[in-house]
């Protein structure tokens, strides 16, 4: 299995991941949309392994990405994407600012970080299932040992309980 394949196995993975994850509030979902974006364009870049530092595209931070246009850009996208029907209705679709202490830009960002933990995790995860290598395969260190013993492949096998 090249590299390559093992990315894109490991992203796909991740993804898969990420789209189980539960989300029962607008926010999770609206975390969730934003992961689920983000590892997808990863995955569109030519070299797709993942890097905290690849996420963030450039940008020097969460904030930095979230006001330079790296994501949603209009306060009513933001808005929709990470509010109740209460939330929206109170900050009239976006256009009132969503406390006195941020902006949308400003809970954009708190939504990014919280999805780049989210995709951190998803990989780490989908790092932990992914298939062993051939070399590592229980079969392939019973061929091993039935070349290096003169023995059957089953009977190196079952030495090696993988029968």
């Amino acid at each position: 299995m090249n590299m390559t394949t093992q990315h894109d196995n490991t992203t796909q993975a991740a993804l898969a991941i990420i789209a189980a994850s539960p989300a029962t509030s607008a926010w999770k979902r609206g975390v969730k949309a934003y992961a689920l974006e983000m590892v997808e364009e990863l995955a569109d870049q030519l070299d797709s392994t993942y890097s905290p530092e690849k996420l963030l595209n450039g940008a020097t931070d969460w904030h930095a990405y979230s006001c330079g246009g790296n994501a949603l850009i209009y306060n009513s996208d933001i808005a929709e994407r990470l509010c109740s029907p209460s939330e929206l209705k109170r900050t009239k679709n976006g256009e009132n600012q969503p406390s006195k202490t941020e902006t949308w830009l400003d809970v954009q960002a708190r939504a990014l970080r919280q999805a780049a933990r989210l995709i951190a995790n998803a990989y780490r995860r989908a790092e932990r299932q992914a298939p062993a290598l051939a070399t590592e395969r229980p079969g392939d260190h019973a061929a091993a040992l039935a070349d290096e013993w003169g023995c059957s492949y089953s009977d190196a096998l079952v030495y090696c309980n993988c029968d």
